[in-house]
């Protein structure tokens, strides 16, 4: 009897590591949105996704290359017309709208400026976060504006600078997410694995950009590069990227993979594009139970940038890439 218990324990063993090593993680389709327009060249550098009532508003890095009657533009897109073509209307072409956009003088004036990197908006104001070259590291400053009656201007208030210090010196690295939640806002940098960024946090503020202090961010492997909204359940999810020529990003471990494992384009491949959920809470952010969700990686063995993403209501992401390969906005449904 001991024998048979024994060789059937042996058995089961093996079958479930077989089951196991087949078991293939499903992984999200990446629907590509038809856009039209000055946005789809890849000098665009799409940064950052946010909402204004029913438009999304898109943030490059550089408007000023967007230069008309003597101003910088963002766009901005109905939210109705991605509706209409998800729900399978092939005769429209997403063309953004314009919007006049006055930074104040930041662009030219702060030293070292590098862009705009995060957009939230809370009513109508709208937070920014700048980029800025230190001393062969990144400096982030957070500044805040207000938005014109109908989308029809955003306009910069270089008085409410804020900086933001660096959590390492590495080259290009700083702050790339803003994520609303209530009445504050929180800026999140965008290296926080284990052997680069030791003791990562998030920095907090009200609307008024007083300071909130910081609060502990979890050690997630790779790039955050922009999140959503934080929902009435204190939840919200981020973009987790990585280009394997960034080899000092790559860690020994991926602690999100062991735990969820890959799906079948993840599994080949050293690029990692996927959507975590994290969990908001005044004591720290943490990342949820929810397994990421992983793109379906390019068959071309190219990386997608993904820099900008929005919650779509109760249908999935708008997400948008930043030059590399090209500029892409896309769809993404929920599991």
């Amino acid at each position: 009897m001991n024998s048979f218990i024994r060789i059937f324990f042996f058995c089961w063993v093996i079958l479930s590591f077989i089951f196991l090593g087949c078991h293939q993680v499903n992984e999200q389709e990446v629907f590509i949105l038809p856009i039209s327009g000055e946005i789809t060249s890849r000098d665009a550098e799409i940064s950052g996704l946010t909402w204004y009532e029913d438009k999304l508003i898109i943030l490059t890095q550089y408007p000023d290359r967007f230069l008309e009657d003597g101003h910088s533009n963002l766009f901005a897109i109905s939210k109705r017309k991605i509706f209409d073509i998800l729900n399978g209307d092939t005769s429209i072409s997403l063309i953004p709208h314009k919007i006049p956009f006055f930074d104040g003088g930041v662009s030219t004036q702060l030293p070292g400026f590098e862009g705009f990197e995060a957009i939230v908006t809370l009513g109508d104001t709208v937070f920014l976060v700048i980029e800025a070259k230190n001393n062969g590291g990144r400096t982030g400053f957070l500044i805040m504006g207000k938005i014109g009656a109908g989308l029809s201007e955003i306009r910069l208030d270089p008085k409410s600078l804020v900086e933001l210090e660096p959590q390492t010196g590495f080259r290009n690295i700083s702050y790339e997410t803003l994520v609303r939640t209530g009445e504050n806002i929180v800026a999140i940098y965008e290296v926080n694995g284990a052997k680069v960024n030791p003791k990562p946090e998030a920095k907090l503020f009200d609307r008024h950009l007083n300071s909130r202090g910081a609060i502990p961010f979890p050690s997630v492997e790779y790039r955050i590069t922009d999140a959503t909204a934080v929902n009435d359940k204190g939840k919200f999810w981020a973009i987790n990227y990585f280009y394997p020529g960034e080899d000092f990003l790559k860690p020994q471990k991926d602690p999100i993979s062991l735990t969820h494992g890959k799906g079948t384009t993840h599994a080949g491949s050293d690029i990692v594009e996927r959507l975590m959920e994290f969990y908001f809470s005044i004591d720290g952010i943490t990342v949820s139970d929810q397994p990421p969700i992983q793109l379906v990686l390019r068959g071309d063995g190219q990386s997608r940038n993904w820099e900008g993403i929005v919650r779509l209501d109760d249908r999935g992401f708008i997400i948008a890439t930043d030059t590399y390969p090209e500029t892409i906005l896309a769809f993404v449904s929920f599991p």
